[in-house]
């Protein structure tokens, strides 16, 4: 009888622990509504009164956040979406608002801010006059702050331009002869169907090559090198020119080409994010 006894009693303590430990995680993953600071609202999962893991965040009718969570603050992968609506003069008329402002990210959060590796993009639709604003940034964000990697923008349905950036070299594009339905970067470099174009390199001990280049203009290619003599912040305040020089189209063409087509397909897949609804 007294193993009958003790089975029985290892069996109710094995009932009892699993209980409370699915009672446990039951608890812990039980979602919740809570009001948040700045007169938001919270749905999802808590821990000491406070969002935790995973959940979703509304700051009125505009703003939501819904993603990962650390102690009551964003942390974790995130997607932030802003809309903003305002009056334009063709609205005043129309009696109805169209212009809208809608920025999104999706990325890496830390400390309730964009941090690390993410995805933003600004977008205003303004139907009535015709005006249109997009913009997408694939890279590092620090504090909120895009602070390297690939921009990708197009500005008053004119104007459109491919930029990166890092602490090695700098790249900025821009074209007013851009078809979106046919065209991608990689054809407008192979093609020289740009107007403007500038490359920087930089070798990390204070010396920058840059390389500016304006086609189907009566322009000579000029290829400048600085020496930064003076930085603030990480800025620089100060450069002087080590040497400037005009060189031929073709020997640009060639240096820049081998820069271009290192970029050349991360360009291209940003592209197709313009004007994604």
């Amino acid at each position: 009888m007294r193993w009958f006894k003790s089975i029985l009693c290892l069996m109710l303590t094995l009932t009892l622990g699993f209980t409370l430990s699915a009672n446990e995680t039951q608890a812990a993953s039980k979602k919740v509504s809570l009001k948040i600071s700045n007169g938001g609202t919270y749905y999802g999962e808590v821990k000491n009164g406070k969002p935790n893991e995973k959940g979703t965040a509304q700051w009125g009718k505009n703003k939501t956040y819904s993603g990962d969570w650390v102690n009551g603050k964003r942390s974790g992968i995130g997607k932030y979406i802003v809309k903003d609506y305002s009056e334009s003069y063709m609205d005043s008329i129309m009696g109805e608002l169209d212009n809208v402002r809608t920025t999104t990210y999706i990325g890496k959060w830390s400390n309730d801010k964009m941090n690390g590796q993410g995805f933003y993009r600004d977008n205003v639709r303004a139907f009535h006059d015709g005006n249109q604003f997009d913009e997408v940034n694939e890279g590092t964000f620090k504090n909120n702050n895009f602070v390297s990697g690939y921009t990708v923008g197009m500005y008053s349905n004119k104007d459109i331009v491919f930029s990166y950036n890092s602490s090695v070299s700098e790249i900025i594009v821009q074209t007013d002869k851009f078809k979106f339905q046919s065209d991608t970067f990689s054809k407008m470099i192979e093609n020289q169907e740009y107007q403007y174009l500038t490359v920087i390199t930089r070798d990390g001990k204070g010396n920058e090559k840059m390389i500016g280049h304006e086609y189907n203009r009566d322009v000579q290619p000029q290829v400048n090198e600085y020496k930064t003599t003076k930085r603030k912040n990480g800025e620089i305040v100060e450069e002087i020119t080590t040497k400037k020089s005009e060189v031929g189209a073709t020997k640009i063409a060639e240096e820049v080409d081998k820069i271009l087509n290192k970029h050349k397909v991360r360009f291209d897949k940003l592209l197709q994010q313009l004007f994604v609804n």
